[in-house]
């Protein structure tokens, strides 16, 4: 009874795990993790699409790579800030391909804890969000130059968006 157990539980095991790999493997947003000191220990295959990395490139490799040097303190900052607070953060930032391409980019972290609740890495959800932001430049500058006034309004009735004929007729 003891090694039919054992068995049952691997095979659950496995079936898990099998479940979150094909998971992984079938998003469209890069899943990356991380240990603790930014080493890149696994790499889906939406990351090897939207960085340009395969997974036996990057695994092994500090996750700064990914990031401007002129913005890696503040993103050191941020996994911190996670690994402190022990909290999800979110945050929108840029980042950068093999081929040095730099892409604007939405990125939830979160700690990846082991069974016994210690802190052992951080895992990144990472989606490429640059033709959203050309988009909604395009349409700001479409309100913008519109020759009326117009108002964008959120479900909540606050202004969210005021062209310079709206400024203007108004005073602010």
């Amino acid at each position: 009874p003891e090694v039919q157990a054992l068995i049952g539980a691997f095979r659950r095991y496995v079936e898990r795990e099998s479940l979150y790999r094909a998971v992984a493997d079938s998003a469209s947003d890069a899943i990356i993790t991380v240990s603790r000191d930014g080493i890149v220990t696994s790499w889906n295959p939406a990351a090897e699409r939207i960085f340009g990395y395969s997974a036996g490139e990057i695994i092994g490799r500090p996750a700064l790579e990914l990031a401007p040097p002129e913005m890696r303190k503040d993103y050191q900052a941020l996994a911190r800030k996670v690994e402190r607070e022990g909290d999800a953060a979110n945050a929108e930032m840029t980042l950068i391909t093999k081929d040095g391409r730099r892409f604007q980019a939405h990125r939830s972290i979160s700690l990846i804890r082991s069974p016994e609740g210690e802190p052992i890495g951080r895992a990144s959800i990472v989606r490429d969000i640059t033709a959203q932001r050309r988009a909604d430049q395009l349409f700001e500058a479409a309100v913008e130059s519109a020759p009326a006034a117009v108002i964008l309004v959120n479900a909540d009735g606050e202004i969210v968006l005021a062209n310079h004929e709206t400024r203007a007729m108004f005073g602010y």
